[in-house]
């Protein structure tokens, strides 16, 4: 089965779904305009299966009828993130923080906004933001790697490591703290530091977030061909996660992509997943 085909076999039925539950709901009602509970809730579905198009419409249509609604600018908010509109995303959100009183509502928004600014290019303001987000909430685990990602997108790698050494001590059992700790110590050139870092990660944590390709990588910057070649047959266990066929062969592994040895691992590779594909 190619990729398109199961991908219309995973789209299809989602489609029907979709329809059916709205339908339940009373979204196509025969006369008449839909309430604005029914409404929201047809937009949330759209946004949460990526008809973000369909979602704005809908949204914009309760705050005609009710201009002062939250959930319609929140959902706003992310379906014109998610669409690349950053300056629609940010308004929307802004106007969805004015309308909040609940403390912990503020803090998710103001974080979210933080992590807007440095996911559309602009660090230095998610830095001041999330600075801001601190004194106001206090530090926290969240608060940590939002500003961790920022430092390490403005280029303050040092930084960007100590941030998140503090969220993996906070929290040890986050996985995604010891990714981000590990991936930012590979690309600081700390390739040991990286590559233990990875092996905590595996041991209480398996290959989340492709732990074992992402200690292939280290394990050929830093020259070990056996440790490389015994994390890639792990990381192939797994299919390579996200990492896929189509990215070996670049960044650490251009040393050894023209030996026989990793040509008969891509060939292998290319087999089992192009089986798995059929």
């Amino acid at each position: 089965m190619t990729r398109d085909n199961r991908n219309r076999c995973i789209a299809y039925p989602c489609t029907g779904l979709l329809i059916t539950v709205l339908l339940g709901a009373g979204y196509f009602q025969p006369e008449g305009e839909p309430d604005l509970g029914t409404l929201i809730n047809g937009a949330d579905i759209l946004a949460k299966v990526g008809a973000h198009d369909k979602a704005i419409q809908e949204c914009e249509k309760v705050l005609e009828r009710d201009p002062g609604n939250l959930q319609a600018h929140l959902i706003l908010a992310f379906s014109h993130d998610r669409n690349g509109s950053y300056a629609d995303a940010l308004d929307f959100y802004r106007k969805a923080l004015e309308q909040c009183s609940a403390e912990d509502q503020r803090f998710e928004l103001e974080l979210t906004i933080a992590d807007l600014h440095r996911r559309h290019g602009k660090p230095q303001t998610s830095i001041v933001d999330t600075q801001r987000v601190e004194e106001s909430f206090g530090c926290t685990h969240r608060t940590r790697l939002v500003r961790a990602l920022a430092f390490e997108d403005a280029g303050d790698i040092d930084r960007a490591i100590a941030l998140y050494r503090e969220a993996v001590a906070d929290q040890p059992e986050d996985a995604t703290a010891r990714f981000h700790l590990a991936r930012a110590q590979l690309e600081a050139g700390r390739y040991e530091t990286g590559a233990e870092s990875l092996r905590d990660l595996i041991a209480s944590h398996g290959n989340a977030h492709d732990a074992w390709y992402w200690l292939a990588c280290a394990e050929a910057w830093l020259g070990n061909d056996e440790a490389m070649y015994e994390a890639l047959d792990q990381a192939k266990r797994y299919s390579l996660g996200t990492t896929r066929k189509e990215v070996l062969g670049e960044y650490a592994f251009t040393e050894v992509i023209d030996t026989p040895r990793f040509q008969m691992f891509l060939k292998d590779l290319y087999a089992n997943q192009d089986s798995a594909s059929s």
